[in-house]
């Protein structure tokens, strides 16, 4: 239970700097983090690949 915990406590600021890399919301993906550390990793990669393709979308229908 203390190992989990360390664990949380250290993939907290993690995610918080990859989500600030990526622009998502990092507040958010910190809180995730320290409730369910490591295991949140699958998620974060299919937010990300998602933000990503959101952000190549809007840049495509936005140019003129």
């Amino acid at each position: 239970m203390v190992f989990w915990c360390c664990l949380a406590l250290l993939s907290a600021p993690f995610f918080y700097v990859e989500a600030a890399k990526e622009g998502m919301t990092p507040l958010r993906w910190g809180i995730k983090a320290l409730l369910l550390g490591p295991l949140l990793w699958p998620l974060f990669q299919a937010e990300r690949q998602l933000h990503r393709r959101r952000q190549r979308l809007n840049a495509t229908v936005m140019k003129p």
